[in-house]
């Protein structure tokens, strides 16, 4: 498994900084960010509700992800979605679909501080 502490601190003081700028770009980008960590560090569940709450954020507020960013992103959900039966990565994207932008990045934050305490 790979050392998920330090870029796990790094996107969640990255999204502190943009949630306190009010740049959605960035917000979006630390979330999709965290949301592959999740992923790639064995938390598949954690990852798809983060990216499905991100790929709503980005519709309501017509929010680009990157060229770079959208080829992680996935290829990340590729990843999540092969470590999962269908039905269970359907669940998990309905819930993060439905987070408020509070619980959103709440739940970024608690994966973060998971992965900073490991």
């Amino acid at each position: 498994m790979r050392s998920c502490s330090e870029p796990a601190e790094l996107f969640n003081d990255g999204l502190d900084l943009q949630v306190e700028m009010g740049n959605k770009q960035g917000i979006a980008e630390c979330l999709a960010g965290l949301a592959g960590l999740a992923v790639v560090c064995g938390n598949e569940k954690s990852g798809i509700r983060l990216f499905a709450a991100t790929n709503a954020f980005l519709n309501e507020f017509i929010v680009p992800l990157g060229l770079a960013d959208q080829a992680e992103r996935e290829r990340d959900l590729s990843a999540a979605r092969s470590r999962l039966d269908e039905r269970g990565f359907q669940a998990q994207w309905q819930l993060g679909e439905a987070y408020s932008f509070q619980q959103m990045i709440s739940s970024a934050r608690k994966f973060a501080a998971k992965m900073i305490d490991l």
